[in-house]
């Protein structure tokens, strides 16, 4: 500014409204000077100018160490809220929250450091650290999962719905035992899944079996082995459907001919599956769009949102069929 106004000899108060649009400057003068600081290569510090206002428009997005099974989802999710809120006039600042941090609740350095204005938690985090995030102020939303602290504002896609379309569709082809893959324990989306596939069984006067746990409480995946007697296997995400059909197939049975196989998230490795996966598809770029304009919202307004969600669409594909009845000996015997 201070080159603008020696170069038109006029103060650096007048450069200064003149730029901002304020009264004071003649129409004439103020075109001069905006055209001098063209020429001049002229940009607004908006990082000073929002300082000066008391605001970043920095939001923070935090992530954890996911299990690879978690990775794409998480990497969809990422893209769409930089791309989103960069369309926001907001700046995103990623910072990773490893095992150690989130096990010792030590606050990441975007939250200690008080570098941004709200923060995005993309997936899943244990109640205690959303606990201790929340004790900042800082405004907090949850994406693609839920907190049991009470308090929590999120954005979600329909566990139970998704889940029980996929049940519902494998009674449809008549199938009537129907093992649930995933450990329900590991986090609230996984246990939403399995209501969903309760309720399905529930509804027809099935019985329900214990589920197979593709994982232990921390997020370690667990080698799977088939179960006696089972024709059909509703699975927790698509990673653990893809590991599946390996097994089956591996044990000298087809997919769908002997054992059908369906799961939540369409992603690549449900596509990429042969035969691929029937699955139920979520919609995570609309995720990312809305968690976007609601983080934005939350810290606009320093309000409580509640809970968003995000539905989806069942996508049938290969992997599911009617049950085969002459294999039930030989799956007897693989059990």
């Amino acid at each position: 500014m201070k080159d603008i106004a020696s170069a038109l000899h006029v103060s650096i108060v007048t450069v200064s409204k003149a730029l901002a649009g304020k009264e004071g400057v003649s129409e004439k003068l103020r075109r001069e000077i905006v055209q001098e600081a063209e020429r001049l290569g002229y940009r607004k510090n908006v990082a000073a100018a929002d300082m000066r206002l008391g605001t970043s428009q920095n939001i923070g997005i935090l992530t954890r160490e996911h299990r690879k099974a978690e990775h794409e989802v998480n990497q969809t999710l990422l893209r769409g809220l930089i791309k989103n809120l960069s369309e926001l006039n907001y700046y995103s600042i990623e910072e990773i929250v490893s095992k150690e941090m989130e096990r010792t609740d030590e606050l990441p350095k975007l939250a200690s450091a008080n570098k941004v204005e709200g923060i995005i938690l993309a997936g899943f985090f244990k109640p205690s650290y959303v606990q201790k995030l929340q004790k900042t102020g800082i405004p907090i939303l949850a994406v693609d999962f839920f907190s049991a602290t009470g308090d929590d504002d999120s954005i979600i896609c329909d566990n139970v719905y998704g889940s029980y379309l996929l049940t519902r569709h494998l009674v449809s082809l008549s199938h009537d035992k129907i093992i649930f893959v995933g450990n329900p324990l590991y986090d609230d989306n996984t246990m939403d899944r399995y209501l969903g596939y309760l309720k399905a069984l529930k509804e027809q006067g099935l019985e329900e079996h214990p589920p197979l746990s593709d994982m232990d409480e921390l997020g370690e995946e667990k080698d799977l082995s088939l179960v006696e007697d089972a024709t059909a296997y509703v699975c927790s995400s698509s990673k653990t459907a893809y590991t599946l059909e390996k097994k089956i197939h591996a044990a000298g049975l087809s997919v769908p001919e002997d054992i059908s196989v369906v799961c939540f998230d369409d992603d690549s490795y449900s596509q990429m599956a042969s035969p691929s996966i029937t699955a139920f598809h979520v919609n995570y770029g609309e995720m990312a769009y809305l968690a976007s304009l609601t983080i934005v919202e939350k810290v606009a307004k320093k309000n409580h949102v509640g809970r968003k969600t995000i539905s989806g669409k069942l996508v049938l594909r290969d992997s599911s069929g009617r049950p085969n009845n002459h294999i039930q000996a030989k799956i007897t015997q693989l059990g």
